[in-house]
C-alpha cells in the first residue's frame, strides 16, 4: 500500500514493484543494506509475445517504477553518496544516451548527410569493443547482440523520458490480461489543465534538449546580436560579425573596422550566406582569426593590382651588411646597427652581377641587375651577440658577404578558415583562354605580402580576377584543404597564378587547382612545399633562381592539347622573361 504524492500528478498508489518500495523504505528508515556483487540471476518467467510490444511495455513499467522513487529518494537526508549519485545519474542518463544520435540526425539534415554514416560507423566500432569485452568474460554474444544493445539504449531512453513525465500512468498485464491499472488508484490534481500540464512539460523539455543540440553546433545555429559591427560571444576572444548576409550591400567597410579594432587573439566569426565586398579586406595587424560558416565573400571590386583579401606587413629599415656568405651556412655574421632577437625576420639581398646570372645560373639571354635574385628572408633562431646569428636551417642561397640586411615587420599569426571567395564578374567563358579577358578586374584572391605564420584552412577561391593565391615575400605560412577554380585573366603580365614570389618556407597541403595559368615558383623563392596536389594545370618553375621547392604526391589531369605548358615546365637557359632556376626543385607524382 505504497502511496506517492507528486505535485504534477496528485496522489496515487505505487502499483507492483514491491522491491522498489522495499529499498526506499529501508533507506528512509536507516537500515543497512548489503550489496551483493558477482551474482548471477536466472529468470524462470517466459516473455512470449510480440517483441516490439513487450520490449516497450515492460521497460515502461520498470523504468517508471525507478523514476517514481527518484524524487522522493533524493529528498531523503543522509542517503549514501553513491546512491545519491545514481539517482541524479538516472535523470541525466535518459538524455545523454541519445545526444550522439540526435546530433548526427540533426547534422545530417541541416549540414551534410555524411554525418549519419560516420556516427553509425563510430557507434558500431564502440559496441564491437564492448562485445569483445563480453566475450572475454565468458558472456555469449551473437549477431543480434549489437542491434539489441543499440535498441536498448536508444528506445530505452525515449521510454524513460516518456515515463518520467507520466509517473501516474501505470499498467501491469500478465499473459495479455490486465492485472492492475492506475485508473481507480489515482487522486489527481484538481485543476482544469492537469492532464495537459504533464504533456506540456514533456514537449518543453524535449524542445530544450533539441535547442541545446543546435546551440552546441555552430554549423547549424548562430545567434544574432545587436552590435552592427561585431558582438562578443560567451568566449571573450570571439566576435560575431553582424553584417547582414545576402542583402547585396557592402560588408567590407564594417568588417575592416572590426579587423582593425579587435583585440589580439580575437576570432571573428562570419555568418553563413553571402557577404558583399566593394573594397578589399585589409589585414594589417597580427594575432587575429576570421572563421566562416559556409560564408561566401563575393567581390565587387574594380581596378587592378588589388586583392579580395590582403594580408600585408612592411619591409623595415636598413640595419647593416653581411660579414660572411650564406651558402651552406647555419651561422653567419652581420654588422647590425641595432639589437636583434630570436624570432626576428630579416631580408638579406644583393643585386645581380654578370658572373652570378651567366655563370652560376647559366642564363644566355636574360641579364638584369634587378630584381635581386640573391635574396632570402631569414628567421633568427639565436644570437650569440649582436653580430653573430644562428638560423633554424642551413641556407642554400648564394648570397655573398656585403649583402644588405633589412628588418621586416610582418603581419603574423593570422588565420582564415572556412571561406569561399568568388567574383560577380564571372560570366565569361575563360576555360583554356590564356588572355586577359577582363583587364578591368585584375583582382587577386588572397595575397600575403611580408606575412609570416599565416594559416589558411578550408579555403575555396572561384573565378579569381587574376591570381587566386599569392605568396609574395611570405615566410612560414601554411594552408590546408585549398580549392582553386578558375581565373578570369590568365594572360601576360603575371596573371592567373598560384604564385610563390620571393617567398620562403611556406607549405600547402591537400590542394586542388583548375582553370588557371600556372602554379608558379619564381624570383628566388625557396624551401616551399606543396604536398598532395590535384592539378589540371602545370607546375611552372618560372625562372629567377628559385631553389629547393618541392611538390609531392601530385595527380595531374592536364589537357595538354589545350594547356601548352604540359605538366611540369622548367624555364630554359635562353628564356627572355627570366634566368633559369637551380636544379634543386623537385616534383613527385602520387603513387
Amino acid at each position: 500500500n505504497d502511496i506517492i504524492i507528486n505535485p504534477y500528478h496528485g496522489k496515487f498508489r505505487f502499483l507492483m514493484g514491491d522491491d522498489k518500495s522495499s529499498w526506499f523504505h529501508l533507506m528512509r528508515s536507516g537500515w543497512e543494506m548489503l550489496y551483493l556483487h558477482d551474482v548471477i540471476a536466472y529468470s524462470l518467467e517466459s516473455r512470449d509475445g510480440n517483441f516490439l510490444k513487450i520490449s516497450t511495455s515492460l521497460p515502461f513499467r520498470w523504468y517508471g517504477n525507478t523514476l517514481r522513487n527518484n524524487t522522493r529518494a533524493r529528498a531523503l537526508k543522509n542517503q549514501p553518496l553513491f546512491i545519491k549519485y545514481l539517482l541524479y545519474d538516472q535523470l541525466l542518463l535518459m538524455w545523454t544516451s541519445i545526444v550522439g544520435l540526435s546530433t548526427a540526425l540533426i547534422l545530417s539534415l541541416f549540414v551534410h548527410i555524411v554525418y549519419l554514416p560516420l556516427y553509425l560507423a563510430w557507434v558500431i566500432l564502440v559496441r564491437l569493443m564492448q562485445m569483445s569485452a563480453f566475450v572475454l568474460t565468458g558472456h555469449p554474444v551473437s549477431i543480434r547482440t549489437l542491434p539489441l544493445m543499440l535498441y536498448n539504449q536508444w528506445i530505452g531512453s525515449f521510454i524513460k523520458i516518456r515515463a518520467f513525465f507520466n509517473l501516474a500512468d501505470q499498467k501491469w498485464s500478465k499473459n495479455g490480461t490486465e492485472v492492475q491499472i492506475n485508473d481507480y488508484h489515482i487522486d489527481p490534481i484538481k485543476f482544469r489543465f492537469a492532464r495537459q500540464f504533464s504533456r506540456l512539460r514533456l514537449y518543453f523539455s524535449v524542445s530544450v534538449f533539441v535547442f541545446v543540440i543546435f546551440l552546441a553546433n555552430p554549423k547549424i545555429l548562430a545567434f544574432p546580436h545587436l552590435n552592427l559591427i561585431g558582438s562578443v560571444s560567451a568566449d571573450e576572444h570571439a566576435l560575431f560579425f553582424q553584417g547582414v548576409a545576402n542583402d547585396g550591400k557592402d560588408d567590407a567597410k564594417a568588417l575592416n573596422q572590426l579587423i582593425k579594432t579587435a583585440k589580439d587573439g580575437t576570432t571573428i566569426i562570419l555568418p553563413s550566406g553571402t557577404l558583399d565586398l566593394f573594397e578589399p579586406l585589409r589585414i594589417e595587424r597580427s594575432h587575429i582569426s576570421i572563421i566562416g560558416n559556409e560564408t561566401l565573400l563575393l567581390s565587387h571590386i574594380n581596378g587592378a593590382k588589388k586583392a579580395v583579401i590582403e594580408i600585408s606587413g612592411t619591409r623595415g629599415e636598413y640595419i647593416g651588411k653581411t660579414l660572411s656568405d650564406l651558402y651552406l651556412k647555419q651561422r653567419f655574421n652581420i654588422n647590425s646597427n641595432r639589437p636583434l632577437a630570436q624570432g626576428d625576420l630579416l631580408l638579406i639581398e644583393e643585386p645581380n652581377d654578370e658572373t652570378f646570372v651567366k655563370k652560376t645560373l647559366g642564363s644566355t639571354q636574360w641579364y638584369k641587375s634587378f630584381p635581386k635574385l640573391r635574396s632570402e628572408i631569414l628567421e633568427v633562431a639565436a644570437t650569440a651577440d649582436n653580430n653573430t646569428l644562428t638560423l633554424p636551417f642551413v641556407s642554400t642561397s648564394h648570397i655573398d658577404a656585403g649583402a644588405s640586411v633589412y628588418a621586416i615587420y610582418p603581419v603574423h599569426h593570422v588565420t582564415l578558415k572556412n571561406l569561399h571567395l568568388d567574383t560577380m564578374f564571372s560570366t565569361l567563358d575563360y576555360k583554356h583562354v590564356y588572355e586577359n579577358s577582363d583587364p578591368e578586374h585584375l583582382i587577386d584572391g588572397i595575397k600575403l605580402l611580408y606575412a609570416s605564420y599565416v594559416s589558411l584552412e578550408k579555403i575555396t577561391i572561384n573565378n579569381s580576377g587574376s591570381s587566386p593565391l599569392v605568396f609574395e615575400r611570405a615566410y612560414g605560412c601554411q594552408g590546408d584543404d585549398i580549392t582553386i577554380n578558375g581565373a578570369l585573366n590568365k594572360g601576360k603580365g603575371g596573371n592567373g597564378y598560384l604564385r610563390f614570389n620571393k617567398s620562403f618556407h611556406n607549405t600547402l597541403h591537400n590542394v586542388s587547382v583548375r582553370d588557371i595559368r600556372h602554379i608558379v615558383f619564381q624570383w628566388a623563392s625557396a624551401y616551399n612545399h606543396i604536398d598532395t596536389l590535384y592539378s589540371e594545370v602545370d607546375i611552372n618553375f618560372h625562372g629567377g633562381a628559385s631553389h629547393d621547392n618541392k611538390v609531392d604526391n601530385v595527380k595531374f589531369n592536364v589537357d595538354t592539347a589545350k594547356h601548352p605548358w604540359g605538366e611540369v615546365f622548367i624555364t630554359p637557359n635562353n628564356a627572355r622573361w627570366a634566368p633559369p632556376d637551380y636544379a634543386t626543385n623537385s616534383v613527385s607524382r602520387a603513387l
